[in-house]
């Protein structure tokens, strides 16, 4: 096998900050070449032909994704590696589908950029040597693209829990509070599964409002709000090519939906609503009242239940409201026999 050394990677980035940090990163380890364009970078592609290509998303002129389709073209079997920053899901998406290899968020992380390119280099190095992955019993391509996607989600995650530190805790209880119904449901384990994922990523839409809107500290207006309820529909668009996640991207749509039809972004009805989607609606909003926001602080538990209760039939499931009491007072939050409720 080649020496790192004879190993050059590309890095192509508009700001020279940007080219630094990555150069920082493999210095002393490989030959390092820099593009600030385009057109500098598949100049590069042809006459160095370099191992590895790091491709920011955003460059002047012609942009990541027709650059990363010319390098296609030029060298398809070069490993390509698109860099994002924040704001850049859908073309991180694109990239990925025209055969990106994997995805990088900026800021950078050093560790998480030097095990992403060692995996890609060695892979790609495969590859040569040893034929298709199918050949040699290795996950397919397709496989593989799954599993990319699946890390671009986590990475997204990340930073959405970057542009609002409460989505973090948010999303960890809504998870606790709907596995805790879907139990009480007699879920199975694969149902819990696709429950505890659809959890995790119900508010990922959220990466794509402004944050003036997302961190306000005071009510929204109304035109904020149209923005705001946009986050379903972003969410849904994230996860759309990720098969493995075909039941989840629906309950990230539909998480808003209200039982009596007034919510958002398809009206629906009643059992139209999917029964996952119907949970998170509870779990959501329970966990929105009881917490902390900029505008306002944390409802009592009294009165967050009470508000599950008149909304019962309205905004909420009255079935899954009475589920998930009988899961909080089993767990000791809620005591139901105090207020005459039925178990």
């Amino acid at each position: 096998m080649a020496t790192l050394m004879e190993k050059p990677i590309l890095i192509v980035d508009d700001e020279e900050g940007a080219r630094e940090s990555l150069r920082m990163v493999f210095k002393g380890e490989h030959k390092i070449l820099l593009a600030k364009d385009g057109q500098e970078c598949l100049d590069l592609v042809r006459i160095e032909r370099p191992a590895l290509i790091l491709l920011d998303i955003r460059l002047p002129g012609m942009d990541g994704i027709e650059v990363l389709q010319r390098i296609k073209k030029i060298r398809p079997e070069t490993p390509v590696i698109v860099v994002s920053a924040i704001g850049s899901h859908k073309a991180v998406i694109d990239a990925l589908k025209l055969g990106a290899v994997d995805f990088i968020a900026k800021p950078i992380d050093v560790i998480q950029v030097r095990d992403t390119a060692r995996r890609a280099l060695f892979q790609a190095e495969c590859d040569q040597s040893l034929g298709t992955p199918a050949a040699r019993g290795v996950p397919t391509v397709e496989e593989i693209l799954e599993a990319t996607y699946l890390n671009v989600i986590k990475t997204l995650c990340k930073i959405l829990v970057k542009k609002d530190p409460y989505t973090r805790a948010h999303s960890q209880q809504v998870t606790h509070y709907a596995l805790m119904i879907g139990r009480e449901l007699g879920f199975s384990e694969e149902e819990l599964l696709v429950m505890e994922q659809a959890a995790l990523l119900h508010d990922i839409g959220k990466i794509g409002i402004p944050d003036h809107i997302l961190r306000k500290p005071g009510p929204l207006t109304e035109s904020e709000w149209e923005v705001m309820r946009q986050h379903p529909n972003i969410g849904q668009d994230i996860l759309e090519h990720i098969q493995v996640l075909h039941l989840e991207q629906t309950m990230v749509r539909h998480h808003h939906e209200r039982y009596d039809g007034q919510g958002y972004p398809d009206g629906l009805t009643g059992e139209e609503i999917p029964i996952y989607a119907r949970i998170l609606n509870v779990v959501d909003s329970f966990h929105a009242m009881v917490s902390d926001r900029p505008y306002r602080k944390a409802l009592p538990l009294e009165t967050a239940i009470q508000e599950l209760q008149k909304n019962s039939g309205t905004q909420f499931d009255p079935e899954i409201v009475k589920v998930f009491l009988t899961a909080l007072s089993k767990e000791g939050v809620y005591k139901i026999e105090e207020r005459g409720e039925a178990a």
